[in-house]
């Protein structure tokens, strides 16, 4: 099977056993991202999206925080990241959402984000100490603020909750690596 040469992606005069030398951006360094405000009907879901949904969660994390997360849309409006939150803010009868507009990336581009938006989370690990430390904070803030709001929206139940505290103890820290 024939591999694809890296001689290409090298800077120029760089070889493959050299230390790499800084990465011009290019494009990218100047890339200025605004949030604007768009009727949802103007956003057209990719309908090859494959990451599947708990739209449950994502309403009441909606209802409760509200959308705190832009969604990504090209040029023409076609869906690059937010799926799942479109589905939720629809059902919720929202009528605009914000959105960062991606004008500069070509069809292969916008395919190899979203399926990089859909992965970055599977892929990524948890420090069972930290995540133990800010629900005692966060806890300790509903005791003290009454934040009126059900933990459950963390997308972790009572009992798991509880549990951490017992696996903190253990140094186990969860690391994804996709190498």
């Amino acid at each position: 099977m024939h591999q694809p040469s890296l001689a290409g992606l090298l800077p120029l005069g760089q070889n493959l056993g050299q230390q790499p030398a800084a990465m011009p951006l290019g494009l990218f360094a100047k890339l200025q991202l605004a949030i604007g405000y768009v009727p949802i009907a103007s956003i057209n879901p990719y309908s090859r999206n494959p990451r599947t949904h708990s739209k449950k969660q994502i309403e009441e994390s909606l209802k409760t925080f509200g959308c705190v997360s832009p969604l990504v849309i090209d040029k023409l409006g076609l869906l690059i990241v937010g799926h799942g939150r479109l589905a939720a803010a629809k059902l919720l009868g929202f009528k605009e959402l914000p959105v960062v507009r991606l004008d500069h990336l070509d069809a292969a581009q916008k395919s190899a984000l979203r399926i990089l938006d859909n992965q970055i989370a599977t892929l990524a690990g948890v420090d069972k100490k930290l995540l133990d430390l800010e629900f005692k904070d966060l806890l300790s803030i509903d005791l003290t603020l009454d934040l009126s709001f059900d933990f459950s929206i963390t997308g972790f139940a009572a009992p798991e909750i509880d549990k951490l505290g017992d696996d903190a103890a253990e140094p186990d820290v969860i690391l994804t690596s996709i190498a």
